[in-house]
């Protein structure tokens, strides 16, 4: 995921995932990012999926 936006995840995943939150390699953490937000090498990224939907594919 890392040089994607939070955008382009979640549309990859196709209403499969949300992104919640960012803990980024410096300690800091963002919350409910914007889909402008790039995801950075060694950032976390928590996520929240919906029931019922097939596991999304994240390249």
């Amino acid at each position: 995921m890392a040089g994607s936006s939070i955008g382009k995840v979640e549309q990859e995943a196709a209403g499969g995932l949300f992104v919640i939150a960012i803990n980024r390699k410096n300690g800091e953490t963002l919350t409910r990012p914007s889909p402008a937000t790039v995801i950075e090498p060694g950032d976390g990224v928590v996520v929240i999926t919906r029931s019922g939907r097939s596991t999304p594919k994240i390249s």
